[in-house]
């Protein structure tokens, strides 16, 4: 489900450019985003 959403804003946006981040590298971004992610599963728990 995840993959069509992007799919679907991509598609929307088609100047946009995806860039695949590995997990827990240190991407100032990608951890925030992790963070926001984690805090959010706990509180739906």
């Amino acid at each position: 489900m995840f993959f069509r959403e992007v799919l679907t804003l991509y598609c929307a946006h088609p100047d946009s450019v995806l860039q695949w981040i590995a997990a827990h590298s240190g991407n100032l971004w990608n951890e925030y985003a992790d963070s926001l992610a984690t805090a959010w599963n706990r509180s739906t728990l």
